[in-house]
């Protein structure tokens, strides 16, 4: 027995299972081994029956936890790796993923930034197997706030997320250099937006719909005004005015690209 009342035991017997190392008055107190009865097990500091200190916890399935742990659960930094493979490094508050962290999955997607109650909040980087890369804002363990969605094939698009897809304000960069400014909902081009062809030159400036000319707005070539008037499914539709390169100009009625008079 030490100065303090710490003595050393071996396979004591406990309600929850069988301890070896360091008691105080009977109860788990410095260094020990915790082995339970259901398979889980505690290996490190212990502090008035409790993990308190630095400790590797095993669950029944075989996760493990190494850390700092703090009343019974791991607060600090940690590791936890799961049976598949799966692993997370960072802090913890009260057993929860909570500040700063990485996240590696199984499937070799990956997340790096911040936390909140075991979600992706605040800050973040989140890649995928395939290639797909999304930095900036998430809450709920979605895109949500501004940020940078990189895709396999080289689209970018920069701008605002709501729910995990594209809303809002944003800039699209397709693969062959268009580049289309403007408002997105679920995803897709919806409300004003101007597109750029790869030359830098404007193509079309005014309303979209899922993605197509529709509604007002004027069509471009070579950077010069060609028709403005309405739209639908990215052709003249409606009333407009064509002008040609002689600079005359039709006015009337478009049907699907055709002046009908």
């Amino acid at each position: 027995m030490s100065e303090d009342g710490i003595i050393e035991v071996t396979d004591i017997q406990m309600d929850i299972g069988t301890y070896s190392g360091q008691i105080l008055k009977g109860i788990p107190h410095g260094n020990g081994d915790l082995r339970f009865s259901d398979g889980r097990r505690y290996i490190g500091e212990f502090v008035n029956g409790m993990f308190n200190g630095e400790g590797e916890y095993i669950l029944e399935d075989g996760s493990r936890i190494v850390g700092t742990f703090m009343n019974n659960v791991i607060h600090g930094k940690g590791t936890l790796t799961a049976p598949d493979g799966g692993r997370y490094h960072g802090d913890f508050v009260n057993g929860n993923f909570n500040g700063e962290g990485e996240l590696y999955y199984s499937n070799g997607s990956r997340y790096s930034g911040q936390f909140v109650n075991g979600q992706f909040c605040g800050l973040g980087k989140f890649q995928l197997p395939d290639g797909t890369v999304y930095s900036g804002e998430f809450q709920n363990n979605q895109m949500h706030g501004n940020g940078e969605l990189i895709t396999p094939d080289g689209t970018k698009y920069l701008g605002s997320f709501i729910n995990g897809d594209k809303n809002g304000k944003g800039k699209l960069f397709t693969p062959d250099g268009s580049i289309l400014i403007g408002d997105f909902i679920n995803g897709e081009p919806n409300g004003k937006g101007q597109l750029y062809l790869p030359n830098g030159k404007l193509c079309y400036d005014g309303d979209f719909k899922d993605s197509e000319f529709c509604g007002r707005g004027k069509l471009y070539s070579d950077g010069r005004l060609c028709y403005e008037g309405e739209f639908m499914n990215s052709e003249p539709h409606g009333d407009g005015i064509a002008y040609a390169d002689d600079g005359s100009l039709i006015r009337g009625r478009f049907d699907r690209g055709e002046y009908i008079g």
